[in-house]
């Protein structure tokens, strides 16, 4: 008699969740606000002209329309939204008009996000951004502030190699609503006001556009023309307050803060974004100082993060790179690096300078191109009028250049290129000997390759179990003698 196979049985279906209800409101608030803004000048203007309920009921019926077609859209969106984040998969399904499926892997996870436009935070809600470091970021909008808290936080604890539970991670301390910190974060930078406030009057646009508004206003006066003078300088001013209240109000309440793994980066007023920081994934930093910046001492730092945009930033380095101080003193800068890399001051690196040679290409501020290199990092400085250091690790280096141009080539120089992802960090040294050059592109290679090796095995100790304690012998008394064993 033969043995019957055992019958397969199904896997469990799992119970997938929707976004929040109030998901196409949040969506739709700016189509709100439009109907709001034109068609209620329209109403004013009909009632003011020709009273009658015809022309309200007509306003009233194209509001109404626009208003069902938005909302349904965004209802119909929201139904067909479907996602899966528990202790075994990702997944966040759209059945709409195209029907997608993605799931990640929690190994692939680069950064989560929770960002909170302004209409959502009212309501409070929150979207989640899942980057795994291809294409465009994975989106569930929205959800409930504190759900999306949660379940960043799950998230990147199994991205880091956590074999945390869910449920597990909800009962871990959650962050506020208003700074997006828990009680066990420490803040490593914080923005000062006068500082965001500095940093945009004195920038190029500003100075032009007040240079602007006086002529203006100085052509209209001296023509006797008060009224001429103010609505030629109106557009200037209103480029002022745009750009002093663009930067104040994005970076407001600007943070860096070390969290339970890794950094975050939270920022934002009317809309808060919250973005984590993958510290093992940062390619290089970038410290730049315009030189109406000088007088004031405020610095900018900005990095690069292999695999993340910050497309949601809108920052003009968004291509690639974040921002980690927006306007600081030198004390935030050396905070902010230090944070990245333990145990790293740019105060005390004793620089190189490039061969006096290159005077003839470079006759003034020669001596403020330097470089220095050593066993974890290569850092390049220069710029005489708007100062920028970079500094890149070698583990992060993906290949060396040597490029060298016919008047570089006559004097006997050369310049090396570091490359690694794409972004705003730049690395590159001119004006070096030709045997320096090639000595420093050379020995990059080594140092990359021992750095990787050295990461790799860091990695390795990491992941082992801890050690057991050994076991305690059992005392206890000999039958015969009586006395302890």
């Amino acid at each position: 008699m033969s043995e019957s196979s055992p019958v397969p049985v199904a896997a469990p279906v799992k119970q997938a969740q929707r976004p929040h209800p109030l998901t196409p409101l949040a969506k739709g608030w700016i189509s709100l606000v439009a109907i709001v803004v034109v068609f209620g000048q329209d109403l004013f203007r009909q009632l003011s002209r020709h009273p009658s309920l015809r022309s309200i009921g007509i306003l009233a019926g194209i509001v109404g329309l626009v208003l069902v077609v938005s909302l349904g859209s965004g209802f119909f969106t929201w139904r067909t939204t479907r996602f899966v984040i528990d202790d075994e998969e990702v997944r966040i399904e759209h059945r709409f008009i195209h029907h997608t499926s993605d799931r990640m892997q929690f190994s692939k996870i680069q950064g989560v996000d929770v960002v909170q436009p302004f209409a959502a935070r009212l309501m409070g809600l929150a979207a989640l951004h899942v980057d795994v470091g291809a294409g465009a970021a994975k989106r569930i909008e929205f959800l409930s502030r504190a759900q999306a808290y949660a379940l960043r936080d799950y998230l990147i604890a199994r991205a880091h190699g956590d074999r945390i539970s869910l449920a597990a991670s909800a009962t871990l301390p959650q962050a506020d609503a208003w700074h997006d910190r828990a009680v066990t974060d420490r803040v490593i930078v914080a923005a000062r006001p006068e500082n965001l406030i500095l940093s945009s009057v004195a920038s190029t646009g500003f100075l032009v556009a007040t240079a602007w508004a006086l002529v203006a206003l100085v052509v209209g006066i001296s023509h006797g023309s008060l009224a001429a003078a103010l609505g030629a300088a109106f557009p200037a001013g209103a480029t002022m307050v745009s750009i002093v209240g663009h930067q104040t109000i994005r970076h407001w309440h600007f943070t860096l803060t070390r969290t339970r793994k890794g950094l975050r980066v939270a920022h934002g007023v009317t809309t808060l974004t919250s973005a984590s920081v993958p510290i093992d994934r940062i390619q290089g930093v970038l410290v730049t100082q315009s030189p109406l910046w000088r007088p004031f001492g405020i610095h900018k730092v900005a990095m690069d993060v292999l695999g993340r945009s910050f497309a949601h930033e809108r920052d003009e380095q968004s291509a690639g790179g974040g921002v980690l101080v927006p306007a600081g003193t030198r004390d935030d800068v050396r905070a902010a690096v230090g944070a990245i890399w333990p145990g790293t001051d740019l105060d005390r690196v004793e620089w190189t300078p490039v061969d006096p040679r290159a005077r003839w290409l470079h006759p003034i501020g020669l001596r403020w191109h330097q470089w220095h290199v050593d066993e974890r990092f290569a850092i390049s400085r220069g710029g005489l009028l708007a100062p920028c250091l970079t500094v890149v690790p070698h583990a992060r280096v993906q290949s060396v250049a040597i490029r060298q141009g016919p008047l570089q080539r006559a004097l006997g120089l050369a310049t090396v290129e570091l490359h690694s992802s794409p972004g705003v960090v730049r690395w590159r040294r001119r004006y070096l000997d030709e045997a320096t050059a090639r000595w420093l592109a050379l020995s990059e290679l080594d140092r990359g390759r021992a750095a990787r090796a050295q990461e790799q095995e860091l990695r390795r100790l990491q992941e082992l179990p801890p050690p057991r304690a050994p076991a305690t012998p059992t005392v206890g008394r000999d039958a015969e003698t009586g006395v302890r064993a």
